[in-house]
């Protein structure tokens, strides 16, 4: 059985990284504040761990925890829609990408890169798939 999903663009995994991170400024970071999942890669691996747990999340429960103490305040209800169904979409997708193909399943790693050689950065992906796997427990 195959199922088809349609992967997010780089335009699409961009916005979510963009979103992600600036839904609070750094003066609104405090120390003992939770600034939850804040960029693509956390994201990735946040979403990867709910999908692939040994228990089903419900999005109500997996989306408060991803806001941590700076859930988003919204620019309009179309802003909400679009980004609930991108969160929903890159989901779905590894999920279909994990059933179907695992093998071919490509983790979203960070990467720095210096003068001749790039390095994968995979801290803010295990972060992120430690915290969707901490809500089966």
């Amino acid at each position: 059985m195959s199922i088809k999903t349609k992967f997010l663009t780089d335009g699409e995994l961009s916005f979510l990284d963009e979103f992600l991170l600036n839904r609070f400024t750094e003066d609104s970071l405090k120390e003992g504040k939770d600034e939850g999942i804040f960029d693509i890669s956390t994201l990735d691996g946040y979403l990867t761990a709910i999908v692939s747990g040994p228990q089903t999340i419900m999005p109500s429960v997996w989306l408060s925890e991803m806001w941590g103490d700076f859930e988003p305040e919204w620019e309009s209800e179309n802003q909400a829609q679009q980004v609930i169904s991108l969160l929903m979409q890159h989901m779905n997708s590894i999920a279909i990408a994990l059933l179907e193909h695992p093998e071919n399943f490509s983790p979203i790693f960070l990467e720095h890169k210096t003068e001749d050689k790039t390095y994968s950065i995979v801290d803010e992906w295990c972060e992120g798939y430690l915290r969707g796997l901490l809500l089966s427990h």
